[in-house]
């Protein structure tokens, strides 16, 4: 019995690293033909007075969740709304960690039109997670390619018990 639970272990690690591995490749292609899309836009005569001339917004650093066994990490990033219409979102978790590590409150918001909404991250430090590795993830807003929170996660050596 302990085979066939290695075996699907490996099956499952394998096909997180395909799926994550296929995230990066995607999100490169995205990035690339939003770059081709700005810059035939700055060749139009009008695109000259604008001042961001660059063809993109430089990527955010992630946001680090750490601690050892048995803590709960936890931090917020903001969602605007600069649209002229109110926006209702749902959240969606993606990349290395298992779907019920990262928690999201609330897991989805109504944002009015010109307002902004705090959303909490909360990341249980389980047994799950392997010691001192970093398990690479994003937090998105299907439709919103611009609203992306990279996060990484990393379980330290030692328990919370110890203090």
């Amino acid at each position: 019995m302990s085979r066939v639970v290695q075996i699907v272990r490996d099956v499952t690690k394998l096909n997180v690293e395909s799926c994550s591995a296929l995230l990066n490749l995607l999100t490169t292609y995205v990035k690339a033909v939003d770059g081709i899309i700005r810059s035939s836009v700055s060749d139009q005569p009008d695109a000259s007075r604008q001042p961001n001339k660059t063809g993109s917004e430089p990527r955010r650093s992630p946001v680090l969740f750490a601690g050892p066994m048995g803590e709960v990490a936890g931090g917020a990033f903001i969602v605007n709304n600069p649209s002229p219409t109110d926006l209702s979102l749902s959240f969606a978790v993606q990349g290395e960690l298992p779907p019920d590590a990262v928690q999201l409150v609330p897991p989805s918001v109504s944002v009015k039109a010109g307002e902004s909404a705090v959303i909490q991250i909360k990341v249980p430090i389980s047994e799950n997670l392997e010691e001192g590795r970093d398990y690479v993830g994003m937090v998105c807003v299907p439709g919103l390619s611009n609203q992306v929170v990279d996060l990484v996660v990393r379980r330290l050596p030692g328990s919370a018990e110890r203090g």
